[in-house]
């Protein structure tokens, strides 16, 4: 869960994040609820304020979460999720700059 903004601090409605897992030979992302995998690449929209929430997505290890939105250059941001960790919200906000 974060935020997507612009350099002012202004929600983006709409930028879209996607998560995906970075590690080799993992199959891809895991539904904590019921541990199985699901899919490699996970999108989500942010809300008017800017604001997202990416429910139920976690597991030990890398992922890395982009923040994109037209008009905007992407950002990406790794997180390591360590074991004993994969139950814990893990806050990502995003500052884009506009494309050039």
């Amino acid at each position: 869960m974060g935020c997507i903004s612009d350099k002012s601090g202004n929600g983006i409605a709409g930028a879209t994040t996607t998560v995906r897992y970075l590690e080799e030979g993992h199959p891809g992302l895991i539904d904590i609820r019921t541990g199985l995998p699901v899919i490699k690449n996970i999108r989500y929209r942010t809300y008017e304020n800017g604001r997202y929430i990416e429910p139920n997505i976690a597991g030990p290890g890398c992922w890395e979460v982009m923040a994109t939105a037209p008009g905007y250059a992407n950002v990406a941001k790794r997180v390591l999720i360590s074991i004993g960790d994969d139950h814990r919200t893990a806050v990502l906000d995003f500052v884009l700059q506009p494309k050039r």
